[in-house]
């Protein structure tokens, strides 16, 4: 039995895996049709109403829709990278498997093209027969290919640019702490070092949640820590970039090593800490927080002094 995980939901699956991505994509061609691009008017900025958001778009689907619903990909996360998504370079490599082959057909149709996604996004005008035939072109080319699912990592609420892999690896960081009953602060210790850059940082933190239990593990959603970290670094690389640097999420883990010697450190006491780092707004020159993320800022102050 497969699983596909949408949100925090598991919704199972009997029969797809054993469809080819070609007879699937023909058959929600054929019963959703097809639309050129149009710019979502929803940003990116903060994570904020995931829950609110729908995993099925009951419309016609453009191109990127239809190739990124061949791994299952939830629409309210069809715009995001491959490393929002657990075994992220296996997720890469399929998705190549299916823009190619299309791209390949779509040359033999018109070899003026620049790509498929310009192809059905841009005018002239295209209908979902113009798509249908570079579909079945491509199924000569790769026929084989079967649909597989990937499953979206469980994430935390409130984070700053939810996209980024900076914002993964402060969530992964929430999941590895959740699944191990660990301490923030022991966590954050544990990864200053070796030094590695952000790609590599984040496989580590993949590597501490075995593969069986990645459709059971969950984000923190308990505390502020990720959010507030999430916060934290834009604020902090926000600064750097006038500098014309961009800071890594080791480096920032370094800093905040310097001014807080995280090993030993509560979650409140972090808690704290992360929120006095934060630059005041307002009149209250208090640190400006999402409702909902100053409620699980007030519980955690609530829970510390009980």
């Amino acid at each position: 039995m497969d699983y596909l995980h949408f949100g925090q939901g598991i919704m199972t699956l009997s029969t797809r895996s054993e469809t080819s991505v070609w007879a699937f994509m023909r058959s929600t061609l054929e019963d959703r049709g097809f639309e050129q691009y149009q710019k979502s008017s929803v940003g990116d900025e903060e994570d904020e109403t995931q829950e609110s958001k729908s995993d099925v778009i009951a419309g016609p689907l453009t191109v990127i829709q239809l190739v990124r619903s061949m791994a299952g990909i939830p629409m309210s996360m069809i715009d995001y990278p491959t490393f929002a998504f657990w075994n992220s370079n296996d997720l890469a490599t399929y998705l190549d498997r299916i823009w190619h082959p299309l791209e390949v057909a779509l040359k033999s149709v018109d070899p003026n093209s620049h790509s498929i996604v310009s192809w059905g996004s841009y005018p002239p005008a295209r209908d979902v027969l113009e798509l249908l035939e570079v579909v079945k072109r491509a199924s000569r080319i790769e026929p084989d290919l079967p649909v597989q699912q990937f499953t979206a990592r469980p994430r935390s609420s409130f984070l700053v640019k939810p996209k980024s892999v900076e914002s993964v690896i402060f969530n992964m960081i929430g999941v590895v702490k959740t699944h191990k009953d660990l301490s923030y602060g022991d966590l954050l210790s544990s990864l200053l070092t070796p030094r590695c850059a952000n790609e590599e940082l984040l496989r580590r933190l993949d590597d501490q949640i075995p593969e069986h239990f990645r459709l059971l593990v969950q984000a923190d959603r308990e505390t502020p820590i990720p959010a507030l970290l999430s916060r934290i670094y834009v604020q902090i690389d926000d600064d750097q970039l006038r500098d014309s640097r961009s800071l890594s999420v080791q480096d920032f883990f370094r800093v905040l090593e310097a001014q807080n010697n995280l090993s030993g450190l509560s979650d409140q006491a972090l808690s704290v800490r992360l929120l006095s780092m934060l630059k005041p707004s307002g009149k209250d020159k208090k640190p400006q927080l999402p409702s909902g993320l100053q409620k699980l800022v007030d519980s955690q102050s609530t829970s510390a002094s009980n």
